[in-house]
């Protein structure tokens, strides 16, 4: 990842030096926002600086996508021009650049989307005019451009939230002006345009954080504030816009994070400067604003990464430990866990029956283990072009009728600060590149924030420096769309 043009923003690691620091959860499909990285029940799938998807792991039910069933223990390339993957119990959904939704694997339940309930072993078409997807274990949850929200599969636990229990083969629409939704194993949670959180489905260890353990056929509201949300086996993990990171449902193995083992049904305060998030099987992973990854829960196949395996201890660990630094997306899986780092690198750690830490064995792991370069980093495909050095303070020039302008980009000891003046009202996205003479991206950094009309701000970032800076304004943080202000120095 580190870098070529045409790279993806880094969606994590930014300095919690501003209120409304952009943070995610990556195993949450969010608009306008590129999921790269997702492990779930025994395989995995990732998508690389050239937009190539990668499986590899259990492939009973084609899973993988390479047209076989057999096991794979290191990556095989599926397709290309992938903007976004997700990874189901045992079905696999993917973005293409063009807004398609592709998906495949096992289709008991219609979890495809294709209208049947035949497995497949490579991609199929399901329609267009996608943003955000995640494939829980039986269903899938895409939302389409326009922030409409649709499901298919099973439905057992009203977890399609349409009122019913009933499966469904085909999309059905549930919700208008969603922003990010997450596919857990029986539940899904999705989190509106103005911030709201709205949880539905099975409820039997309080999954769903409305302080019952009564299933909920129709999405239920939680609370507000919320900028990612990740739901797992049977606890969800949210992250609201100060950084905060709470969690609710089973906690039998600590995977609440709470130091005990009690679970609880209504969300709980586990720590501060929370960038990311991945709720696994039984465990947790969080990646703070400094940039180190923080896990907790179960532990009996090593899915910690703290180089124990707890498989005599009926318990895992309740409160989190640090595992390593430089980390910009992790994805916990069931028991495994996958993280990027922030130069591109992909490790993986954990459960390995069927080789889903594709390191080309079938040994568990408990601690990382390097598999390869070049995977993309989540985030908004961005393509800052080299140019002539501006001045150093350049002239405010709002562009396309942009809700902000930029008014000077200044570097800083560690980063970059942008002086940014609302237009009109409304938020947007900030984002700074650096880059050498020759091009190529040396990191990659945004925020969202939401100024008063006529306010002027300084927003700092973290970023390493290096020959030029530039900076962009997106029209908004809750959709793609298109670089309409910016500015650039040469250092």
């Amino acid at each position: 990842m580190k870098r070529v043009l045409s790279l993806a923003l880094i969606t994590a690691v930014i300095a919690a030096l501003f209120p409304t620091n952009f943070v995610n959860a990556y195993d949450m499909g969010k608009v306008g926002e590129c999921q790269t990285i997702s492990a779930r029940v025994s395989y995995m799938a990732t998508v690389k600086t050239d937009n190539s998807l990668w499986t590899w792991g259990w492939n009973n039910f084609g899973q993988l996508g390479d047209g076989t069933t057999e096991d794979k223990s290191t990556p095989v390339k599926i397709m290309d021009n992938v903007a976004a993957v997700s990874a189901g119990d045992d079905h696999t959904a993917a973005i293409k650049k063009d807004g398609s939704l592709w998906t495949w694997g096992r289709n008991i339940f219609g979890q495809l989307g294709d209208g049947t309930t035949a497995w497949k072993s490579t991609p199929v078409k399901i329609m267009d005019n996608v943003a955000a997807v995640s494939a829980g274990d039986y269903h899938t949850a895409a939302i389409k451009k326009d922030s409409s929200l649709w499901t298919w599969g099973y439905n057992s636990h009203g977890q399609l939230g349409d009122g019913t229990t009933a499966w469904k083969s085909t999309p059905v629409k549930i919700m208008d002006n969603v922003a990010a939704v997450s596919a857990g194993d029986y539940h899904t949670a999705a989190i509106k345009t103005d911030g709201s959180l709205w949880t539905w489905g099975y409820n039997n260890h309080g999954q769903l954080g409305d302080g019952t353990t009564a299933d909920k056929y129709s999405p239920i509201k939680i609370m507000d504030n919320v900028a990612a949300v990740s739901a797992g086996n049977c606890h969800t993990a949210a992250i609201k816009t100060d950084g905060s990171l709470w969690i609710w449902g089973r906690n039998i193995f600590g995977q609440l994070g709470d130091g005990t083992m009690d679970d609880k049904s209504t969300p709980v305060k586990i720590m501060d400067n929370v960038a990311a998030v991945s709720a696994g099987g039984s465990h947790t992973a969080a990646i703070k604003t400094d940039g180190s990854l923080w896990t907790w829960g179960w532990n009996n196949f090593g899915q910690l990464g703290d180089g124990t395996m707890d498989r005599d201890d009926p318990y895992g660990k309740s409160t989190p430990i640090k595992i390593m630094d430089n980390v910009a997306a992790v994805s916990a899986g069931s028991g495994h866990t996958a993280a990027i780092k922030k130069d591109g690198s992909l490790w993986t750690w954990g459960y390995n029956s069927h080789g889903q830490l594709g390191d080309g064995t079938t040994e568990n792991r408990s601690t990382p283990v390097k598999i390869m370069d070049g995977v993309r980093l989540p985030g908004v495909n961005v393509e800052p072009t080299p140019s002539t050095p501006a001045l150093s303070t350049p002239a405010p020039s709002p562009i396309d009728n942009s809700p902000y302008m930029i008014n000077s980009v200044t570097p800083m000891d560690g980063g970059v600060e942008v002086n940014v003046t609302n237009i009109s009202g409304g938020g947007a996205k900030i984002v700074a590149a650096s880059y050498g003479s020759d091009g190529v991206i040396v990191d990659v950094a945004q925020i969202n924030i939401l100024l008063a009309a006529g306010e002027t701000s300084n927003i700092k970032l973290s970023l390493n420096n290096a020959d030029h800076i530039k900076a962009f304004v997106w029209d908004s943080f809750d959709n793609m769309m298109p670089l309409s202000a910016s500015a650039e120095i040469s250092l």
